[in-house]
């Protein structure tokens, strides 16, 4: 992970230093750190032409929506973020995917692994990219 995203690593001192201002858009303490790593990318110089993070969970009903987007925290469902990624890119995303289904030990059919995304709640991910495949338009 650290060739692939050196700028991924956050250090704990850094993700503590903002929980104080993620804290007010947090229902429970327990999910404060994770809202602050992602106000800690945000503000450090990690992507220095960021103006947003996205913050990627399918807990989205115990985060304030509002009060992280105020501080720059894009919040989405983990079926919308690959949806829009699939969207912008098809050729990237379904070539990830095919990169991904090779380093499978059960080798998956694109249908049997699709399949397990969208059991796995990317739902509307599985079904573009399944009829993007279908229609000859994706190699997955």
């Amino acid at each position: 992970m650290q060739t692939a995203l050196p700028q991924a690593e956050i250090s704990t001192k850094k993700v503590q230093a903002k929980f104080a201002a993620v804290a007010p858009a947090m229902r429970f303490a327990k999910d404060i750190h994770v809202a602050a790593c992602a106000h800690a990318v945000l503000a450090g110089s990690y992507y220095p032409n960021g103006t947003v993070v996205n913050l990627v969970t399918k807990n989205i009903r115990d985060l304030g929506v509002r009060k992280l987007a105020a501080l720059g925290i894009e919040v989405m469902r983990a079926d919308a973020f690959p949806l829009t990624l699939f969207e912008r890119d098809p050729a990237s995303v379904t070539a990830a995917f095919a990169s991904l289904r090779g380093t499978l030990r059960s080798a998956p059919a694109p249908e049997q692994l699709l399949a397990r995304l969208a059991a796995d709640g990317q739902v509307l991910t599985a079904a573009a990219m399944l009829g993007a495949w279908r229609q000859g338009a994706v190699h997955c």
